[in-house]
């Protein structure tokens, strides 16, 4: 697979990072909220699907939910397919939908996409997924599902959030916040829209004694070493495994 990106479990906002796009080749995005970008707070476009070099790409899109926020200024809908002008979209690619929900649109699969120049033939499709990897766990949008996954577990610490995470979900929630366009304010009309500067985190050191045989294989197919590592992770996450040990080994703080 050329040029493939994933956008899994995570909150969007406009700020600092580029709207979607596919310019040729294959990728998936899924289960993700969005905001102010056509993300969470939809500044322009959503998903943006074009094209270089009249390249055709193949793009699954599955279960995302596309929320406006004080920030977005156009109303198109959230997937935006260039069929026309500059970057269109060329003849021999594939777009799949499904489970995609934006208050203003609907849930209907087609409802959320607008393609700028008229239908391109074999574009669309809700039946057939053009790529997608196996062993992937999709969540339903209905009844908030992806919403409160993502809510609860986005994030590289959903357990122990800083205060720019805790920022950004509280934003979500409560459909609050802009998109910035500075870390700090520097004197200019720009950078009035600023995060308020870089975060002061705590420095903690933590000494770890490893698990006895760390080498060896587990049944799982892990060693003891990967196994223990995994449970740290998991529990930064709020999660627990049957495939790693019950609970990590405690730590000391110095």
């Amino acid at each position: 697979m050329s040029s493939t990106f994933d956008t899994p479990t995570k909150p969007r906002r406009g700020n600092g990072i580029t709207t979607p796009t596919r310019r040729g080749g294959s990728g998936r995005v899924l289960t993700d909220v969005i905001v102010d970008l056509g993300f969470i707070d939809r500044g322009t476009m959503d998903l943006d699907g074009q094209t270089d070099y009249d390249r055709t790409t193949k793009s699954s899109l599955v279960g995302n939910v596309f929320l406006r926020g004080p920030s977005y200024s156009r109303t198109t809908k959230p997937i935006y397919l260039r069929t026309n002008g500059p970057a269109q979209l060329v003849y021999g690619s594939h777009v799949y939908v499904d489970d995609n929900y934006a208050p203003e649109w609907g849930t209907a699969d087609t409802s959320v996409v607008s393609q700028t120049g008229g239908t391109l033939s074999g574009l669309l499709s809700t039946s057939t997924m053009p790529v997608w990897n196996s062993g992937l766990t999709l969540r339903k949008t209905a009844n908030n599902a992806v919403y409160n996954r993502v809510l609860s577990y986005a994030g590289a610490r959903p357990n122990d959030r800083d205060s720019a995470d805790k920022r950004v979900i509280s934003h979500v929630k409560n459909r609050n916040g802009s998109i910035i366009n500075c870390v700090s304010s520097n004197g200019s009309t720009r950078c009035n829209k600023n995060a308020g500067g870089w975060p002061v985190l705590a420095q903690n050191r933590r000494a770890a004694t490893l698990p006895s045989n760390y080498n060896s294989t587990a049944s799982n197919g892990y060693t003891n070493l990967e196994n223990w590592l995994h449970s740290l992770d998991l529990q930064v996450q709020g999660l627990t495994s049957s495939s790693s040990p019950t609970a990590a080994p405690s730590l000391s703080a110095q």
